[in-house]
C-alpha cells in the first residue's frame, strides 16, 4: 500500500527530542484508511535500541491520540524499506474522513538515529509526498509539542501507510419517484438496516453517522446523494438532514 511520505536520498542529520511531524488534509469525497505508522529512517536502516513514538491526530482534537505505534529494541517496528527510508508497523486499522490530521515521531536522541531536517546542513533529497490520487494534500512539517506546532521546511519525523478511496454518500445516483414517501432514518438510537440497501438524503448539511463496520463518518450532503453504505447509527448531532431508506427499517 501507498507510503504517504518517503524519504529517499534524504540524510538524517539532526538530534532531537522533539516532535516531528506532516500535517495533512483528507479532500472532500475522499476517504483514508491508514493500516500503518513509522518513521524516517537513516540510509544504514533502523536501530532497535533507540526508542521512537509514532503517533496520528486529527488537528480539530489537538492532543487526542489516534493511533500510536512504538519501536523500541523489543518491540523494533516490523517492516524496514531502506530504499524508501522509512520503517513502520500494524495499528488496528482507522478510517479518517475529510478533515487535517498530523503524523509526527519522537525520540530521535541517538547517533544511530538521528531525524532529518531540511534547513540543517547535508540534507540532501527533499522527501515526497504521496497524494495518493488526489486523495490527500500536503499542509506542511511541523516541530516541537503535541501535537507539533512550529512550521519548517521539511522533517523526517512520522509518516503512515494507507489507501484512498471514494468517501461513501459522494456518489450520485438519481432519487426514484417513491423516495419521497420513504421512511425517514431516525436519529441518536441503534439501527438494524441489513436490508436497506439504498439511502437518499433529502436536505442537505452534515451527515454523522456509523456503518456496518461501526466507522463514524462524517460527510456534507447535498439533495439527491446516493448513500451506499449500511448505515447503523444516525448521530442526533445531524440536526439538518433527512435520510430516506428502502427496505425493512427496524430499531435495535
Amino acid at each position: 500500500m501507498p507510503i504517504m511520505r518517503k524519504y529517499a536520498g534524504s540524510n538524517a542529520n539532526q538530534l532531537t527530542g522533539l516532535t516531528l511531524g506532516t500535517r495533512f488534509t483528507v479532500n472532500a469525497g475522499w476517504e483514508l484508511t491508514v493500516t500503518d505508522l513509522g518513521s524516517f529512517i537513516p540510509a544504514l536502516g533502523l536501530d532497535p535500541s533507540t526508542t521512537i513514538t509514532v503517533k496520528l491526530e486529527d488537528m480539530a482534537n489537538p492532543g487526542v491520540v489516534l493511533r500510536s505505534v512504538v519501536s523500541d529494541e523489543v518491540t523494533p517496528f516490523t517492516t524496514s524499506d531502506i530504499a524508501n527510508r522509512v520503517a513502520y508497523s500494524a495499528i488496528t486499522p482507522i478510517v479518517l474522513s475529510a478533515g487535517t490530521y498530523v503524523v509526527y515521531g519522537q525520540g530521535y536522541i541517538t547517533a544511530a538515529f538521528m531525524a532529518y531536517n531540511a534547513d540543517l546542513p547535508g540534507p540532501g533529497t527533499l522527501p515526497t509526498f504521496d497524494t495518493m490520487g488526489g486523495a490527500l494534500t500536503h499542509v506542511g512539517d511541523y516541530y516541537g509539542g503535541n501535537p507539533p506546532a512550529t512550521a519548517a521546511t521539511a522533517l523526517g519525523g512520522g509518516t503512515l501507510v494507507a489507501t484512498a478511496a471514494a468517501a461513501s454518500g459522494t456518489r450520485r445516483k438519481k432519487m426514484p419517484p417513491l423516495a419521497l414517501s420513504m421512511q425517514d432514518l431516525p436519529k441518536g438510537v441503534a439501527l438494524d438496516y441489513k436490508d436497506a440497501v439504498s439511502y437518499w438524503v433529502t436536505t442537505a448539511g452534515t451527515l454523522i453517522y456509523r456503518d456496518g463496520q461501526a466507522f463514524q463518518r462524517t460527510l456534507t450532503v447535498s439533495a439527491g446523494d446516493f448513500i451506499p453504505s449500511a448505515i447503523t447509527y444516525i448521530d442526533a448531532a445531524s440536526t439538518a438532514v433527512v435520510v430516506k431508506g428502502v427496505g425493512p427499517l427496524t430499531q435495535r
